[in-house]
């Protein structure tokens, strides 16, 4: 009896693991990875061979990448939970889909134009005649004195309500305001 007990224990003793140069050791290919790399950067650096790889697909695999190595990391789980895991996952994405406009709703700033651009769009007086080829004019936009040309490139008399289109430099580009609108 008692060899059989022995027979028994001897069948079930445990497996002596190799000293990772098993079928699925990585160590090589570590080795071998590194040394490329370093292989690379010298002759990069010394300017014999320039590596230029091609990024249009780089944030697409990225993502695949670290996606599939979420799902590996417990794949038995995954396949376990069956349709629970894929309800979840698309659950989680429609919830994701719905959320994405109100997160942008209430994280988006709130945008108030300064300086230039608070000009455009803003009306003034002409306080010096507009003349694009005389190189003149002058335009009252709030308290502050402009240089204008006319947009259009017709002169404009003093006192003409304006509107500033646009603004290059320090001056301000203007046309005049039709009578229909001043009211």
């Amino acid at each position: 009896m008692e060899e059989k007990r022995n027979e028994h224990m001897a069948s079930h003793t445990p497996r002596q693991r190799k000293s990772g140069h098993g079928k699925r050791s990585c160590v090589g290919k570590i080795i071998g990875g590194v040394l490329f790399a370093i292989l690379t950067l010298a002759l990069n650096l010394t300017g014999t061979v320039t590596v230029v790889t091609d990024t249009t697909l780089q944030n697409i695999f990225m993502t695949l990448f670290f996606t599939s190595v979420g799902y590996t990391a417990s794949f038995k789980l995954l396949k376990k939970g069956g349709i629970q895991v894929l309800l979840f996952l698309l659950v989680s994405a429609v919830l994701l889909v719905c959320l994405r406009g109100m997160v942008r709703k209430h994280f988006t700033p709130k945008l108030t134009k300064t300086n230039v651009d608070a000009v455009i769009g803003s009306r003034g007086y002409v306080t010096e005649t507009v003349d694009n080829l005389a190189a003149s004019g002058q335009v009252k936009l709030g308290a502050m004195p402009w240089t204008a040309r006319s947009t259009d490139g017709s002169p404009i008399e003093a006192g003409t309500l304006v509107q500033v289109d646009r603004i290059e430099g320090v001056k301000a580009y203007v046309s005049p305001v039709p009578e229909t609108a001043n009211v």
